[in-house]
């Protein structure tokens, strides 16, 4: 709707011109608009219209572009959202006019609003994502301690070299597991903002050499040849 609005000195609100297209969105015709403007105020929404008025004055005060989005409901019942972008400026008289046009934007507002729910429901699930992951991973943190810790036990007391090989084995997956655990938690903590870098050194050869132990039951049973060659000019551990 292509419209024409003014305000004279003493505050009075008129309008001279409004188009065929408020038909269509006020259900209102333009002779009836013209004739008493408050039948668009009764349409809108009782809340939104001190703001439409203090947007007006503030566009009226300072000569700037008049932009508004409203929520109206129709005698008819039919709800929609409009959106008004007019420009001002001095008439005769001190008048000032606007030249504006009002569109109906309700499907827009519609997919907003959808889009604002889906982003709700994701940020829902994936605060609960995160919670079950550390409470998951404190709960199986538990057992693998109690596991580590017996397993420390035992290579105190058995002196076979064979079985303490088997048994620090063991223990090294232990840890690599819990390591792993460990990792999930910083998971939860990176999508809760809340982690924090600890810079401490990486044993190189030690890594390596225990990556061949895990592995090594899968690589006999495959019959490969694995050879560890670590050159002197490596460091011993590396930040």
């Amino acid at each position: 709707m292509v419209f024409q609005f003014g305000i004279k000195p003493e505050g009075e609100y008129f309008l001279t011109f409004v188009s065929d297209g408020a038909q269509e969105l006020y259900e209102l015709s333009p002779e009836d608009i013209k004739n008493n403007i408050g039948l668009i105020f009764n349409l809108v929404k009782p809340e939104q219209v001190p703001l439409f008025q203090v947007a007006i004055e503030e566009s009226r005060r300072n000569l700037t572009e008049f932009f508004f989005e409203y929520e109206i409901t129709t005698h008819t019942g039919h709800h929609k959202w409009l959106k008004v972008h007019s420009v001002p400026y001095v008439a005769a008289n001190d008048t000032i006019l606007w030249n504006g046009l009002v569109v109906d934007i309700t499907e827009y507002k519609l997919r907003e609003i959808q889009l604002e729910e889906a982003i709700r429901k994701a940020d829902h699930a994936n605060q609960a994502k995160t919670n079950f992951l550390a409470n998951m991973s404190h709960e199986i943190r538990t057992p693998i301690n109690a596991i580590l810790g017996f397993t420390e036990l035992l290579q105190d007391n058995i002196g076979a070299q064979e079985q303490r090989s088997q048994l620090e084995l063991v223990y090294e997956s232990g840890q690599n597991l819990l390591a792993i655990i460990n990792d999930i938690l910083d998971l939860s903590k990176i999508e809760a903002d809340k982690l924090s870098l600890n810079y401490q050194g990486t044993n190189v050869r030690k890594l390596i050499i225990n990556v061949v132990k895990i592995f090594r039951l899968q690589i006999e049973s495959k019959k490969i040849n694995v050879a560890i060659n670590i050159d002197d000019c490596i460091f011993q551990k590396f930040i």
